[in-house]
């Protein structure tokens, strides 16, 4: 995992700025333990990024970038991508 996490909690609600340093390919891998959730996640919101054109969505556990729908961002050393991310847990 290359990322780092500031994040305020509200109950089982997450409101997370996220940067993601270096993109691996297949995308970066979170848990919600990290997150300060507990249960399982019943939904993400992606708010803007901040200076960058991707688009961030969930698959699995993992955020995927994509440059356009379907095509992902390649693996790349130093990317520094923030966004932020409300989610919220059961």
């Amino acid at each position: 995992m290359s990322h780092t996490i500031r994040k305020t909690n509200l109950a089982n609600t997450a409101l997370a700025e996220i940067t993601i340093l270096d993109y691996a390919t297949g995308g970066e891998t979170f848990t919600l333990a990290e997150l300060g959730l507990s249960g399982s996640v019943v939904s993400v919101l992606f708010l803007g990024a901040i200076g960058n054109m991707l688009n961030p969505i969930l698959s699995g556990n993992k955020v995927v970038l994509e440059v356009r729908p379907g095509i992902e961002q390649p693996a790349t050393v130093g990317l520094n991508y923030t966004f932020v991310a409300i989610v919220h847990g059961t």
